[in-house]
């Protein structure tokens, strides 16, 4: 078992969505990461 096979539960369609939301998450927290590095340095 090697870790770059696409499992075939699922479909593109279905990775792409997953792959969206992830991404969406980790923006979420890169902006907040900035927010408080922005608030801390103008302190």
């Amino acid at each position: 078992m090697d870790g770059y096979s696409i499992t075939p539960e699922y479909s593109v369609e279905e990775l792409a969505e997953l792959l969206a939301e992830l991404e969406l998450t980790e923006r979420r927290r890169v902006l907040e990461l900035a927010d408080k590095i922005a608030a801390s340095h103008y302190e």
